[in-house]
């Protein structure tokens, strides 16, 4: 279902989670991290585990990952779910963008 730019997501039954998320925006902090690593999409799927193929379907299309690959995906791109999903995250109080190293 589409709410303006927003999908009411509904993740496989085995991952039990529904989520509300920009997918647009979560595939443009994709890229953004991808660049900013100054690998290519390519490495950046095979590094999770994720067809090359499969992952540029994804992103071209909108879909929603699985969340085991999303989880994966945002560990080897050093940053947190929460951040590839709504951009921030709250971390006691403060503000964090990227996982320390």
């Amino acid at each position: 279902m589409i709410y303006g730019e927003y999908k009411k997501l509904v993740l496989c039954p085995q991952n039990h989670y529904i989520i509300n998320m920009n997918i647009k925006a979560f595939w443009s902090r994709v890229k953004t991290c991808i660049k900013e690593k100054a690998i290519t999409q390519n490495e950046a799927a095979l590094a999770c585990g994720i067809n090359p193929h499969t992952f540029r379907g994804w992103m071209s299309t909108d879909k929603v990952p699985p969340l085991s690959y999303a989880y994966k995906l945002a560990g080897f791109l050093g940053v947190s779910l929460e951040f590839l999903i709504d951009g921030k995250e709250t971390v006691s109080g403060l503000q964090k963008h990227r996982q320390p190293e």
